[in-house]
């Protein structure tokens, strides 16, 4: 097919006609193009036109795909911190500045390939971290460019394409009968003895343990919701500190703040304070045992 237009051309392997217009550079000198994309060659002569208009009047913004770690930064602020667990977030964030943006954070996000996820893997493994740093960082890419793919920001997620590193092989024995029975003898005078007895008994995870609150408690069944969490905090004597950064409460630390709230953006978890960092927060499940 001929187009009939400078600036339109035909991409015979999608099949889409595809109009461009070039914009004045960007202020680090970059090349910025407007690119739209129809089936039908009228609709994108149509198109055409409008972009030009637009770029005269110079109300188009920038089209440069950013970052990996533009993208990465943006994904952190306004979709983890509003989806995910407190726990969940901290490790995606810590994989993010610790593994992601210093291998291909400075990689342009449309055009990172499966061979850039292979060698963020290959960084991981030349700082000798654990498996489990590794798989984090995998799974937090992987996440962070689903939702790129999904706000039309890249065509396909390369992360998605190929596995994550694979977890750590570890052997572990169960404790007998005999040795479960000597546990309980040594901590029965400890005040933590309720919490080591779940444990046993249940099999249940540190955290749902101490987690247990006695209203969970029935005469034949316990509901396990609560998980004791590490949360993130802020201050909440006021949204914001004064102009010489101090806050009314005249403490520096969220944590220590009277008035101390948990810092959490997703309007579906429901989280209680204990003390400093600490917290109760509901956990994904709920589990009983008899």
């Amino acid at each position: 097919m001929t187009a009939r237009h400078p600036g339109l051309h035909y991409d015979s392997k999608r099949g889409l006609w595809v109009a461009t217009v070039d914009l004045p550079r960007g202020a680090n000198g970059e090349r910025r193009r407007l690119r739209r994309t129809s089936r039908h060659q009228g609709r994108a002569e149509r198109l055409l036109a409008e972009m030009r208009a637009e770029a005269a009047a110079g109300t188009v913004a920038a089209t440069t795909s950013p970052t990996v770690q533009e993208w990465l930064a943006w994904w952190l602020q306004h979709v983890a911190a509003t989806r995910l667990k407190p726990s969940t977030y901290a490790n995606y964030r810590s994989a993010i500045h610790r593994t992601l943006i210093p291998s291909i954070g400075h990689l342009r996000l449309d055009r990172l390939t499966t061979d850039d996820v292979e060698k963020m893997h290959a960084f991981v493994t030349s700082r000798g971290v654990g498996a489990a740093t590794a798989r984090y960082a995998h799974a937090a890419l992987r996440k962070a460019l689903h939702d790129a793919v999904a706000r039309g920001r890249i065509r396909q997620n390369p992360a998605a394409l190929i596995e994550a590193p694979p977890p750590q092989r570890t052997t572990r024995t169960a404790l007998s009968v005999a040795e479960a029975q000597r546990i309980l003898e040594v901590t029965a005078g400890d005040r933590l003895a309720a919490r080591w007895a779940l444990a046993l008994v249940l099999g249940v995870r540190r955290g749902e343990a101490i987690g247990l609150a006695l209203d969970s408690v029935e005469p034949d069944r316990a509901h396990i919701s609560w998980q004791l969490q590490r949360l993130r905090m802020r201050h909440g004597c006021s949204p914001r500190p004064r102009v010489d950064g101090t806050w009314p409460c005249g403490l520096r630390r969220p944590g220590s703040c009277p008035l101390t709230t948990a810092d959490i953006h997703n309007p579906e978890l429901e989280s209680r304070h204990l003390e400093g960092l600490f917290g109760l927060l509901v956990g994904s499940g709920t589990r009983g045992g008899s």
